[in-house]
């Protein structure tokens, strides 16, 4: 069944209990329509729309109000093409696509599809719990402007643009592949922290750590690449920039493969395991005999190593 919403400001907390049913604005593909088909939820502590059933499918509405979001309660819905500017998308299984979501509590412990959003401005996606990290699968989203873009996470990372976040992506063990991971702003691990999954042909750059407030107990390591020890590859990482050290990769070990670029980074790498034939153009594998490399000691950019001996 498929129940149209015509435009208009509807001042309500639904609790969906049948199966199999579609809310939708009268033209989900019409960006003014969709703006103008509002829930809007009650700002004490209750949710704006209470998923209690499968098959539910949300389509091109604007959704605002309550802090507590749409609870999906980890049933197999569809939420697409819709505006949610408050709130938090909550334990879904299902697809979340095509979205503009500015919500402060982000996507948390969803399981699902998450593919070509906009998330801007809250907590991003997210496990609540670091014993259950997400499963889900996050394919081309632009994720910007938050605490962490993408935290706690096993699943598939692909295709996403993440920038301008204080740090780009932590504690995510899967699969991180041809992601551009750019202009995060922290005092450490600001592009990948923690990160011990494959992580292979990402563009890593413009990433700065730096000590926040400035004077600060200096602890800026590691712009690109901080305590990764996955395997690494055939990335691009470059215009890092670190106060302290390790503007490229510091701290990484495991298997460590470049073909590609890794210039442009002050204090590149540091205690990493061995270090050979780094630089662009050239292929270079770190093994894991245990060393300290501090290529440059100048706190600049625009640094290229290549051929550095052990």
């Amino acid at each position: 069944d498929v129940i149209l919403i015509s435009p208009g400001t509807y001042n309500e907390s639904l609790v969906i209990r049948v199966a199999d049913i579609t809310l939708q604005s009268l033209d989900p593909m019409d960006a003014t329509t969709v703006e103008s088909t509002i829930i809007d939820g009650p700002r004490f502590p209750t949710k704006t729309i209470d998923m209690k059933a499968h098959g539910v499918v949300l389509s091109g509405l604007n959704i605002r109000g309550s802090t507590d979001g749409i609870q999906c309660n980890y049933f197999d819905k569809l939420i697409e093409r819709c505006v949610i500017s408050s709130g938090v998308i909550y334990k879904t299984s299902g697809i979340i696509q095509d979205n503009t979501i500015t919500a402060e509590g982000g996507i948390v412990n969803s399981h699902g599809l998450i593919q070509r959003n906009v998330i801007m401005y809250g907590k991003g996606i997210r496990s609540d719990f670091a014993l259950v990290p997400l499963t889900a699968t996050i394919l081309d989203n632009y994720i910007a402007h938050k605490g962490i873009g993408i935290s706690l996470c096993k699943g598939r990372i692909v295709n996403n643009t993440i920038v301008h976040n204080r740090v780009g992506l932590s504690s995510c063990d899967g699969l991180i592949r041809n992601n551009t991971i750019a202009f995060n702003t922290w005092e450490y691990g600001c592009g990948l922290a923690y990160c011990d999954g494959t992580i292979e042909g990402n563009i890593i750059y413009g990433n700065e750590a730096v000590n926040i407030p400035p004077g600060s107990p200096d602890r800026s390591v590691g712009a690109g690449l901080l305590n990764c020890n996955g395997t690494i590859r055939n990335n691009f990482i470059f215009g890092n920039y670190s106060e302290n050290r390790g503007a490229g990769l510091a701290g990484c070990s495991g298997s460590i493969i470049i073909h590609g670029v890794i210039s442009d980074c002050a204090y590149l790498i540091t205690m990493v395991s061995s270090l050979w034939e780094l630089g662009e153009g050239h292929h270079a594998q770190i093994g894991n005999r245990k060393s300290g490399v501090y290529p440059t000691r100048d706190p600049g950019r625009n640094r290229s190593v290549r051929g550095i001996p052990l």
